[in-house]
């Protein structure tokens, strides 16, 4: 690596400073003193690709470097990284920037383009901070310690944990739930709860240390609920099952759920038939452009089929149900037909894809069911703590900060039709909210449903309760450690501690006698 960065240019700040982003650390910070005028930096024309990247000491020489400054894209095939979280070298990249891990802290790490991270972003600390002008992913984002973050354009991470405001941070404070995250071996019981010398040195030896995803969590259920895992008339039963199916729909329909998956979209209905069984139609969409229907259907697909079926029927015999297979060009405006061995490529696996995807929300909505209850979700609601927070549609009167989580409550018939529900979010922006609420499934009984939004004022929903994946694995963890938080402040409110600075709240449990003596 000192090879590589060894042919870059020598320069001094003053001689490089028009080139530099203006609203950089170092443009911003010297404007006043000019105190960098001679400082080292070193500069790169062009793309280029580094094996590791020690900010501590770039050249492996022991010189001090200022900045970094890559007149183009930059690729770390290791790691990003600095023990000294006090003044380590700055970086800016006026390109992309990727690395397979990034363990920083001390200086600004500025990309003008994206940042790709394969596995591990941490920063530490708020002596550093990163700039990231349009997009930014990784597989675990870390921000610990105030250590400060500007991302312009999407910010794709499979999972998050960061500080608000120098509290603990989500997650920070419960090893076991910090295990899903990070390898169970880099957790301490101190008061940084991650070994950070230890991480960075197990990531530049080549080391994952991102524990793989829990086999009961990856999807790999799949293989122990479907004996086999063709469409075949039992397996529809079971991912159309009326309590699977949230109560309602269209069509008059008993049951059904709906959610996008990528670039597909799945439906799952369940039809009355009042002389003999539900229908069972699935429908999977792929964009505007075709799409296939498969179902159990009462009504036979051949006319002497449906002859026979009438004859049985008027008789008292039921219907035997049928297992049809349909595709259309949804883009043409095409009829339906019969998929067969005479049906397009793209049409088989369209349906491949769709019944995956079926029987993947069917092992999604049975962990939800298992995992997350509805009692439990009554109780919090029931708490002391959100007996003041009565107001689901006043910013103001809808929930508190418990710990580095705002919990919003609405309770049920809040307005007509409401049920209950507990909003989740770690921003304070409107952004990244996560929705539990309790559903009536078809067959009577309740389920948690869980719902994510980008941004309130979007109103557009994903659903990771269906669709799964890290979605559904962070959107659980949320519920624990909203359900930890709300648990621990609701004591301290029965202790008499205040736990907001809500005035109609206070006025509210000191009236109800949950504060042992008056608080000032």
């Amino acid at each position: 690596m000192a090879s590589i960065l060894g042919i870059a240019t020598r320069v001094q700040f003053s001689e490089v400073r028009h080139l530099l982003p203006q609203d950089c650390w170092a443009i911003k910070s010297e404007r006043a003193g000019r105190e960098f005028e001679s400082e080292t930096v070193l500069m790169l024309e062009g793309d280029h690709r580094l094996a590791d990247l020690n900010l501590d000491d770039p050249l492996g020489t022991g010189d001090h470097v200022f900045l970094i400054f890559i007149r183009g894209s930059l690729t770390v095939e290791g790691t990003i990284g600095n023990d000294d979280t006090d003044g380590a070298s700055g970086l800016i990249v006026d390109g992309n920037l990727t690395c397979k891990n990034a363990v920083v802290g001390g200086q600004q790490i500025y990309v003008s383009n994206n940042f790709v991270v394969h596995d591990l972003f941490w920063g530490d600390y708020n002596h550093g901070d990163l700039i990231v002008k349009c997009d930014a992913s990784a597989r675990l984002f870390l921000s610990t310690e105030q250590y400060g973050f500007s991302i312009g354009g999407e910010r794709n991470f499979e999972r998050w944990i960061f500080d608000r405001e120098g509290d603990e941070g989500w997650r920070l404070d419960d090893p076991d739930a910090l295990g899903d995250f990070i390898d169970s071996a880099f957790i301490t019981d101190d008061s940084a709860p991650l070994a950070r010398d230890e991480i960075l040195a197990a990531v530049r030896a080549g080391q994952d240390v991102i524990p793989a995803p829990r086999p009961d969590e990856s999807g790999s259920a799949v293989h122990d609920i479907f004996r086999v895992h063709n469409v075949n008339p039992d397996n529809i039963r079971l991912v159309a099952a009326a309590d699977n199916l949230v109560a309602g729909g269209n069509d008059d329909a008993l049951g059904s759920i709906e959610f996008w998956s990528a670039d597909l979209f799945i439906r799952l209905t369940l039809l009355p038939d009042n002389k003999n069984a539900p229908e069972r139609k699935l429908y999977f969409q792929l964009d505007e452009k075709i799409a296939v229907l498969v179902g159990l259907f009462n009504r036979p697909p051949t006319f002497l089929g449906r002859v026979t079926a009438t004859i049985k029927s008027l008789i008292g015999r039921p219907r035997e149900q049928h297992l049809i297979k349909l595709w259309r060009n949804v883009e043409e405006e095409g009829a339906w037909s019969y998929l067969d061995t005479s049906a397009p490529a793209e049409v088989a696996d369209l349906l491949r894809r769709g019944w995956d995807a079926a029987m993947q929300s069917f092992v999604n909505r049975r962990r939800v069911r298992k995992d997350l209850n509805p009692g439990t979700l009554r109780e919090l609601l029931a708490l002391p703590l959100a007996e003041p927070y009565h107001d689901f549609y006043d910013d103001d009167r809808n929930g508190l900060w418990v710990g580095s989580l705002y919990c919003s409550f609405r309770q049920a018939e809040a307005r007509p039709g409401d049920t209950p529900m507990l909003r989740v979010t770690a921003s304070e922006d409107d952004s990244e909210l996560v929705f539990f609420e309790i559903v009536k499934m078809a067959d009577g009984s309740e389920c948690v449903s869980i719902k994510h939004m980008d941004d309130l004022e979007e109103e557009e929903y994903t659903y990771p309760w269906l669709a799964g994946g890290d979605a559904l694995d962070t959107s659980l963890s949320m519920f624990g450690a909203a359900k930890r938080n709300l648990e621990l402040a609701n004591r301290a409110l029965l202790r008499g501690e205040r736990v907001a600075d809500d005035g109609f709240a206070i006025k509210h449990w000191r009236k109800m006698g949950y504060f042992k003596s008056r608080v000032p």
